[in-house]
């Protein structure tokens, strides 16, 4: 029985030496890991070690570091693209602008002359379509500005109801135009958030102005008292996979309505300021956009 107490202890032993070996390998692994979420969120560059003896770890850890390295540089060349593109956009928004406003100093010049009904038609049009070119490089502007650096948000308690409220009784005309009739349900109790209410104006006023549109005439916003927002209107030129692009910059799903593709990508940078979500959906032809606070 001696030799049967031998192989007892043997196994024993054996089995103490592999506990003890997963303990310090499942430690490694965990700082290992430590390490990885660390360079990861502070974007260093300090190289990736393990104390453990384990050659595959080993192997694990010079692995990583070769993909991190890449990672990396792929994010500053990200970076230094992303950058080059806003200079770029910034100086081609300044260089349409001057001779934007000279073009409208000529036109008030024109419009004081003599002409005919047909000359005044069209100087109606030109005036009209500079207004619109005018419009569309201040958002622009404005788009490379929060991109670049963040706004400056004046966070106060403001009543969510009176600033949807307001934005909508800015943008009715617009309604008017387009024959729309909209519905709106606002929750009577009063929703007081802590916000920036030039910014949540900007994002209301955008949302709705995208609806003004692209609506095939309806348009429907609803403000609960849990103070969650959506707004809803029909859009059949629309589709789940143009629905998930909504946001990004200067997408747009048509040209006709002489969109820069910005104002939906303005309000999410706005909301995500202000730490609130923003989500699109498509259903039955119908566009939903909510928000949350």
């Amino acid at each position: 029985m001696e030799w049967l107490k031998v192989v007892v202890l043997v196994l024993s032993v054996l089995l103490v030496a592999v506990v003890v070996k997963l303990i310090l390998l499942k430690k490694a692994i965990k700082d290992l890991d430590k390490l990885i979420v660390k360079r990861v969120e502070n974007k260093e560059n300090q190289s990736l070690y393990t104390n453990s003896s384990d050659k595959d770890l080993k192997k694990l850890a010079v692995t990583l570091n070769s993909e991190l390295v890449e990672l990396q540089n792929e994010r500053l060349k990200y970076q230094s693209g992303d950058s080059a593109l806003m200079t770029g956009i910034t100086n081609i928004t300044h260089d349409l602008r001057t001779p934007l406003t000279a073009m409208k100093g000529y036109l008030e010049l024109i419009e004081l002359e003599e002409k005919s009904e047909k000359l005044a038609e069209y100087l109606t049009i030109i005036k009209t379509r500079c207004n619109k070119m005018e419009e569309l490089t201040a958002e622009l502007f404005k788009f490379t500005l929060l991109e670049s650096v963040s706004e400056e948000i004046c966070f106060e308690n403001i009543n969510v109801n009176s600033v949807l409220e307001e934005s909508l009784a800015e943008l009715y005309g617009a309604f008017i135009e387009k024959n729309i009739t909209p519905k709106v349900n606002i929750t009577d109790t009063k929703i007081q958030k802590i916000l920036g209410k030039k910014q949540l104006s900007t994002v209301f006023t955008n949302i709705i102005s995208n609806a003004v549109k692209y609506s095939d005439g309806d348009f429907f916003v609803e403000l609960n008292t849990d103070g969650k927002i959506t707004f809803t209107n029909t859009a059949k030129d629309l589709d789940e996979v143009s629905v998930g692009k909504l946001f990004d910059r200067f997408f747009t799903v048509n040209s006709a309505h002489n969109s820069s593709g910005l104002g939906l990508s303005i309000a999410k940078t706005l909301i995500l300021q202000m730490n609130g979500t923003i989500d699109a959906t498509y259903y039955k032809d119908k566009l939903i956009i909510t928000i949350i606070f």
